[in-house]
């Protein structure tokens, strides 16, 4: 049921152009026909995909749709902007200037916490969400990533028992610190009509890629500005049809 695959670089030990070419095009045709992604993460894998690498996995590789690029500045991300790729950025204080060159759009882990503001920075291209993305993510520098979502997300939905269990008292300060970001979500919500629907109950969307997802069991998301995933990679079934969810081809 997969819409997608995405590898990341191995880490630790930096492999050449050549090997992580043989890596990433042995992940993508073991993951075939499924729509396959490749993750750029410097700060992860402790290097850099090559260009070059791109341009001949794109080449050798048909379902080689796209990447997600969570490096920073921005000048580290244009190089991977290339014509018939899809690029979804994960800083999501990049995804304003982005759009105006040529990205797909985010993958976002604040988005799990605050669907609503990145909703609204994607598709609304909110100057407001911008300002509050920025400020989560200063604020989230300082703390573990995901025991901090979690923790806001305990305390914006009053979820029991959502943090993790830490008999060192990790978890209760990143709770308490955590919970200290919720108002800033308070500005984008102000200033922007979509956030405000976003933020109140709603039901999963199935066959697209929608903000609200994050809530139930997506803890990232593809968001593109026009609300849409890619038609024919992201998992929508033809009507009538029950073939596979990353293609277009009939039933058998």
């Amino acid at each position: 049921g997969a819409d997608g695959v995405a590898v990341i670089a191995p880490p630790y030990f930096p492999l050449d152009a050549e090997e992580i070419l043989r890596h990433l095009v042995a992940a993508a045709r073991a993951a075939a026909p499924v729509p396959f992604y490749v993750y750029e993460f410097k700060a992860r894998s402790g290097y850099a995909i090559p260009i070059e690498v791109v341009r001949r996995l794109k080449e050798e590789c048909e379902t080689f749709v796209g990447m997600k690029v969570s490096d920073t500045p921005w000048e580290a991300v244009e190089p991977y902007v290339i014509d018939g790729l899809d690029i979804f950025v994960g800083s999501e204080p990049l995804v304003l200037h982005g759009l105006t060159r040529g990205i797909a759009g985010a993958v976002s882990g604040l988005a799990a916490a605050f669907p609503e503001v990145v909703a609204a920075l994607v598709h609304d291209r909110s100057e407001a969400a911008h300002a509050t993305v920025t400020t989560l993510r200063e604020r989230l520098a300082g703390m573990p990533f995901q025991p901090a979502l979690k923790a806001i997300l305990a305390a914006r939905h009053h979820i029991a028992g959502l943090g993790l269990a830490r008999p060192d008292g990790l978890q209760v300060r990143v709770d308490d610190r955590a919970a200290q970001l919720i108002p800033v979500a308070k500005i984008a919500e102000a200033a922007n009509p979509r956030a405000g629907r976003l933020a109140g109950p709603a039901r999963p969307r199935r066959g697209r890629h929608h903000a609200l997802r994050a809530r139930y069991g997506h803890p990232r998301l593809g968001i593109r500005p026009d609300g849409t995933g890619r038609r024919r990679h992201l998992g929508h079934h033809r009507p009538g049809g029950t073939g596979h969810p990353g293609s277009d081809r009939p039933d058998s």
